[in-house]
């Protein structure tokens, strides 16, 4: 029998599907895992538990037949927000609270897409303006003109763009050629039937463009001008009034005419983006291969004109397939993905797109979803059509043409269903976020220098929907906002919540590792409404007098204690308030020495017993950290409030969820090779990790007798009924106390390595280690080391 020692010293590789688990050639094994679940990977190798999510706003429109999305606006660091896009209103989001106005209203102003047009929706954005597209809308602008004042207004643009010109012997002819004037158009023969009349909620060709005869010049500029009408009102197939957009060549009948490319009637464009200085859209139900730029930074206007340089652009795809176009990326070149495939539109030499150097070639053959990709530094990810893969896209000079990688291909299983949106943090780790339809969010972390791609998968009691991201304003790191779908006391609700940064807070007792959660900050209070001062008079012995600066004493505060910190949170000394003498003036016995006889505000506060303000979780089970340790058991949510098992000064309260790893089998060798298909054991396992709980869980297997039952009560109780399970099964509770931990204070995280840990499993095929934590505090894994036996025969 053969005995080894194993150490896996990075998990960059992420999850991998089962049926990757007999690969152990692949480089990617040895710092793989088969399960890694509410944890993101680090690009330096480490493991780290996924952060919780702050409750910020209860959705307008909720249960599980409606629907929310969310779409960032980005100013700057200091000035963005996430809109909150539900049925028939937009939502403002910024600094982490729901913008108002007045009073406690949300701020909120009307749209008229539907539910089921709602995730269609594509955007970009321009400085204070974001452009929305759908198909059955006319591109509209959702313009800031302060936090409590947006406008949302049909785009009207200018110029064009028109479909190709008429080669039949049908001509029009305008009664007026000059700028401004109202005409009527005629259609020849009228058996043409070209104009289709308004009908009910259809305007058919009411509001589209008809560009007549030639070009004229310019007489100021010298520039060719194309001449065209608006149709204001359809009598009939053939007649037609219309405003005169730009003068017309000739008033005759002509055969030189072209229909507009938008209208209620041809459909209008679905996609757009910003692409060297030009407003590109892209497919509308009429031309669904097509792409039009406006010019050059006149971003309503699509004249063709001459076609001179700085005209608009009208190309059409070059494919033996008419595949609807699902987005547009701007970068090196305009990219367009398809249904079936990937289109550079460009100029082959790196200029400037013009009319006359556009060049359209297509680059892969994978197909898209409608998702609006990302891009990493000069990658570009996409969803692959049916939504399984998410492909990267890249210009390599080596072939001289743009190559796409399936990024999933070694954990397939990771989107379920499909990837339905995503989006990408920059800061502190690269990170793609991509929500999958079955309500989880698996996470890529990506550092392309390094090599470094993995997946892990985040999960909560409820169904994610949406994300976005946008920078903080006040922390080095970019927030993930979600749209979570939550079954609170038997009813669904919707709500926006916030990822807080993966970053473990310098505090213990400001970890954040709850779901839907929120915090209550005594010192904060102090300053909350009315800056409160305190003053003693002693610092130390019985019978301190505490005068404060402002009412805020009650008589419910007896019992309750008094603490001074510092900038970092050390304790600066602590008493039990015993008598209550008016809202300015309490009495207490001190605890602990204070360093000072007057304290100002953010430096102290009175601990609490409840918490209150829960209401977005009434009836559900809430985890509790307060003062950096683990409050147990867990509380139920009664008429928005909870009541703590001792009091606290800083508490936070949430849905729990666990945070699990697990091994792959383990490759251990053995004296006659490889150890897979041979019998093994682990016979104790260490961790070394960075600041983290040291109240895991770690065994051998899942569906076993756990033994962290907690209970308060001492009578005896029943905790399982049947056959106990083999005990080299059960779950083993790392939990030790550092002996120069103060009795009443929680154990602090610990850095280190965590040796010896007698690992409870029996004698399998493929050896695991699977590591549990429920509790609301992090886990920074640096690496796993294992003691194992492996049978050879």
């Amino acid at each position: 029998m053969a005995k080894i020692d194993t150490i896996q010293t990075s998990f960059v590789g992420g999850e991998l599907a089962p049926a990757l688990f007999g690969r152990t050639d692949v480089a990617q094994y040895a710092n793989a895992c088969a399960i890694v679940e509410n944890f993101l990977i680090r690009p330096f190798g480490s493991l780290i538990s996924t952060p919780g999510t702050e409750f910020i706003n209860e959705c307008k429109t909720g249960g599980s037949t409606s629907i929310s999305r969310l779409i960032p606006f980005i100013f700057s660091r200091t000035d963005s927000y996430v809109i909150e896009m539900g049925v028939g209103y937009f939502r403002f989001y910024n600094n982490g609270a729901i913008v108002v106005s007045p009073g406690t209203t949300p701020y909120e102003i009307a749209h008229t897409y539907t539910a089921s047009e709602i995730p269609e929706v594509q955007y970009c954005q321009l400085n204070d303006v974001i452009f929305l597209t759908h198909a059955n809308h006319k591109p509209a602008k959702l313009t800031r003109l302060g936090a409590t004042s947006w406008t949302l207004a049909d785009f009207d643009f200018i110029g064009g763009p028109f479909m190709p010109d008429n080669t039949s012997a049908t001509t029009l002819q305008v009664s007026s050629v000059t700028s401004g004037a109202t005409i009527n158009v005629t259609v020849s023969p009228t058996n043409a039937s070209i104009f289709i009349p308004s009908s009910g909620s259809t305007a058919g060709h009411v509001g589209a463009y008809f560009k007549i005869g030639s070009t004229t010049t310019n007489a100021t500029t010298g520039l060719a001008v194309q001449g065209y009408v608006k149709i204001t009102n359809v009598v009939n197939s053939y007649t037609a009034t219309a405003t005169v957009m730009s003068l017309i060549s000739t008033a005759g009948a002509t055969t030189m005419w072209a229909e507009g490319s938008w209208s209620a009637y041809r459909g209008y464009p679905a996609r757009c983006t910003f692409h060297q200085q030009r407003l590109a859209f892209a497919r509308t139900a009429s031309e669904p291969q097509n792409v039009w730029a406006s010019k050059s930074f006149i971003f309503d206007n699509f004249a063709v004109d001459g076609g001179q340089d700085d005209d608009a652009i009208n190309v059409q795809l070059a494919s033996s397939e008419s595949n609807d176009i699902k987005w547009l990326s701007p970068g090196r070149d305009l990219i367009a993905g398809t249904y079936g495939g990937e289109f550079k539109i460009g100029t082959g030499d790196g200029s400037p797109l013009t009319p006359s150097n556009v060049n359209v070639a297509k680059q892969t053959s994978w197909g898209s979803e409608a998702v609006i990709p990302k891009k990493i530094g000069n990658f570009v990810y996409y969803i692959q059509r049916f939504g399984r893969k998410l492909r990267e896209l890249f210009y390599t000079w080596d072939l001289d043409n743009y190559k796409s990688v399936d990024k999933t291909i070694l954990s397939p299983h990771i989107s379920g269903d499909g990837f339905i949106d995503m989006t990408y943090q920059q800061n502190p780790d690269t990170i793609l976020w991509c929500v999958c339809s079955n309500g989880t969010i698996a996470t890529m972390t990506r550092e392309v220098d390094q090599e470094v791609q993995g997946w892990a998968r985040q999960i909560t009691d409820g169904y994610y929907e949406a994300i976005a991201s946008i920078p903080s304003a006040s922390s080095p790191h970019d927030e993930v906002w979600v749209v979570v779908r939550r079954n609170i006391n038997g009813t669904d609700k919707r709500y926006i919540e916030r990822f807080v940064s993966q970053e473990v807070p310098d505090r213990q007792d400001k970890c954040f590792f709850v779901h839907s959660g929120l915090s209550y900050d005594a010192f904060e209070q102090t300053s909350a409404l009315t800056a409160t001062t305190i003053s003693l008079n002693k610092t130390s012995g019985t019978s301190c007098v505490v005068t404060s600066s402002a009412a805020y004493f009650s008589s419910d505060d007896v019992g309750q204690r008094i603490r001074a910190i510092d900038s970092e949170g050390t304790i600066l000394g602590e008493m039990e308030i015993v008598g209550y003498t008016s809202s300015t003036i309490v009495i207490g016995d001190i605890k602990y020495a204070f360093n000072a006889l007057t304290y100002a505000p953010n430096y102290w506060g009175v601990s609490v017993s409840s918490i209150s303000g829960l209401n977005h979780l009434e009836g559900e089970t809430v985890s509790v950290l307060g003062d950096g340790g683990t409050d147990k058991p867990n509380k139920v949510v009664s008429n928005g409030s909870i009541t703590l098992a001792y009091n606290y000064f800083v508490v936070t309260a949430g849905v729990p969820y666990t945070q699990k790893i697990k091994t792959l089998p383990q490759e251990a060798g053995s004296q006659r090779g490889t150890s897979q298909g041979k019998i093994q054991r682990i016979n104790q396992v260490g961790f070394k990790v960075n600041r983290s709980h040291k109240g895991f869980s770690v065994g051998g297997a899942a569906d076993s007798l756990d033994s962290r039952t907690y209970s308060e009560s001492t009578s005896a109780s029943t905790i399982f009924i049947g056959t106990i399970p083999n005990p080299n099964f059960v779950l083993t509770k790392v939990a030790f106390r550092d002996p120069t931990t103060l009795l009443g204070t929680p154990e602090l995280l610990y850095t280190g390595t965590i040796p010896n840990i007698y690992f409870r499993d029996d004698y399998r095929y493929g050896a695991q280690v699977l590591l549990e934590n429920y509790d609301p505090l992090p886990i920074e894994l640096l690496n796993i080391i294992t003691s194992i036996d492996t049978n050879d025969k």
